[in-house]
């Protein structure tokens, strides 16, 4: 296996497989008819891109948002603005007028980067930030001007140091924040994943994550380009054409969320389908950016024979801080495994650290852990403190060093002074036959002060009345964790990752009281 790369800055990483396998495919497009992206073909577009930003004034520390689907635009200009020092701040597609607004007033860009088909999101807001263009050509790439705007500020340089990515949360628990990655941090996460998973050139990834999300970014893409490896690269996750794309294009792993999973378990079951097919071809599946419910991790591996490691990761630490091993390594189902590449230690409310079977917040520190937030100090104050970054997860580490998350600091439900934890609630729910996707919520009680509520949404075909799930819940839970109350569901909403978004759950809640 050829060594990863020694190279201090993202931009380095491509340059150097340019060098050494400069012919050999590192991206391959399902949607384009199988099309295959060498690693000297994706650097000349890269550096197309590059050309073209400047053309638009980009430059040294300046911020370039990227308002794109999946695609090779996307990589050719996620990878472009870091060649030139700047730095890339990729949006969710899924966002509103409303939101991308107030995120890009944050971020200040000197540039906003469109596809076509989200270039009418920027026309719909009134006062742009920063001058407008929408990206066309494909590898041959061009910026035409939407519209002009007020221009951004530099302030960082291309050093292992230096920032190059911001992407801002969910906001699932307030205002978004935006988070500042490093070069050096980037590259750290992407080396963890490499290690971890034991990953390379003989790898392929399918990218089924958005990139302007951590997880597709760091763990989908940018490992297997610090591997040596390949990517296929559809524009987004669609449950039809999965399966072909992993056998037709030899995926050796996926890294995906616990929705997907759900998806790919119901469809399997209208049609019928197995994987059988898949053994000895596909190494794992991975899941991360939620918790993966005990129900659908134990039927997934045994419908389609396929092991799933699970995993945890945050923005603000570049993808991945905890991994369960790869077979015939122990995974433990329901834990989020050890730590790989980080310290991390439980500690109470007042810093200490705990015993093992101690519950209380997951705290970490690496080379992955960001500086800080973007121009606000009391956010950065209060989650690095003394060289740790308190993540706000709570949970507990077993005596082998398996960790286990239990819930959120903020998401805990407090029920006349019993505190419950929404995710015991939610693993619950799964174990129903007929649900889909679930989640509960501490509402508002005169009494108790809150009280548990279940948002539910069944499978195709399915029947459940809220009595029969109250029953189903008191089986498994104390009465004063059972939910009270369940509304049935369309659809548990749940941000790019699949995490899930607790603050839109309880406006939904909101919606259906008034």
């Amino acid at each position: 296996m050829p060594p990863v790369p020694e190279v201090q800055t993202v931009p380095e990483l491509l340059a150097a497989w340019t060098k050494t396998a400069g012919k050999r495919s590192f991206i391959l497009l399902p949607e384009d008819g199988g099309r295959e992206v060498g690693f000297a073909t994706l650097d000349a577009a890269v550096s197309l891109a590059a050309s073209a930003l400047t053309g638009q004034g980009v430059g040294l520390g300046m911020r370039v948002s990227l308002l794109l689907e999946n695609s090779i635009e996307m990589v050719a200009l996620f990878l472009g603005v870091m060649r030139l020092g700047a730095v890339a701040n990729p949006l969710n597609v899924h966002l509103t007028p409303q939101e991308l607004t107030q995120i890009l007033e944050d971020a200040a860009p000197s540039l906003i980067c469109a596809d076509k088909a989200n270039s009418q999101k920027l026309e719909e807001i009134s006062s742009l930030p920063a001058p407008a263009v929408r990206v066309e050509g494909g590898l041959n790439l061009e910026l035409r001007e939407i519209r002009p705007g007020r221009s951004g500020t530099a302030g960082v340089d291309l050093s292992p140091q230096g920032d190059a990515l911001l992407l801002y949360t969910s906001g699932s628990t307030g205002r978004p924040k935006g988070v500042r990655l490093t070069h050096m941090n980037l590259l750290a996460g992407a080396r963890f994943v490499v290690e971890a998973h034991q990953l390379g050139p003989e790898d392929r990834s399918l990218v089924i994550l958005p990139l302007y999300h951590i997880n597709g970014e760091v763990i989908a893409f940018l490992a297997p380009l610090l591997s040596g490896g390949s990517v296929v690269l559809p524009r987004q996750f669609r449950a039809n054409p999965f399966w072909d794309w992993v056998v037709g294009h030899g995926c050796t792993w996926v890294s995906a969320v616990p929705t997907i999973f759900s998806i790919l378990l119901q469809r399997a079951k209208e049609t019928g389908g197995s994987l059988e097919d898949l053994s000895g071809k596909m190494r794992f599946a991975r899941s991360a950016s939620s918790p993966l419910p005990h129900a659908v991790h134990s039927s997934f591996e045994d419908s389609f024979g396929l092991p799933i490691v699970e995993t945890m990761g945050i923005t603000e630490a570049a993808g991945m801080i905890f991994t369960n091993p790869l077979p015939p390594g122990r995974r433990k189902v329901g834990s989020v495994g050890r730590p790989w590449g980080n310290e991390a230690r439980i500690t109470d409310k007042r810093g200490a650290s705990l015993s093992p079977g101690q519950e209380g917040e997951v705290e970490i520190r690496g080379p992955n852990v960001m500086p800080g937030y973007f121009r606000n100090p009391s956010a950065t104050g209060e989650a690095l403190v003394g060289g740790w970054l308190r993540t706000g997860d709570l949970g507990y580490v077993d005596e082998e060093g398996y960790f286990y998350i239990t819930g959120r600091k903020k998401d805990l439900i407090n029920r006349a002074g019993e505190k419950i934890s929404p995710r015991e609630v939610d693993e619950v729910l799964y174990q129903h036959p007929a649900v889909q996707d679930a989640a509960a919520l501490g509402i508002p009680h005169p009494l108790y002060g809150e009280e548990v509520k279940a948002f539910v949404v069944l499978r195709s075909g399915a029947t459940c009345t809220e009595g029969e799930m109250l029953a189903f819940c008191r089986e498994h839970l104390a009465e004063f964790k059972c939910p009270k109350t369940t509304s049935f569901v369309p659809e548990i909403p749940k941000g790019p990752s699949g995490k899930l978004l607790r603050r839109k759950l309880r406006e939904l809640y909101v919606e259906e009281n008034t």
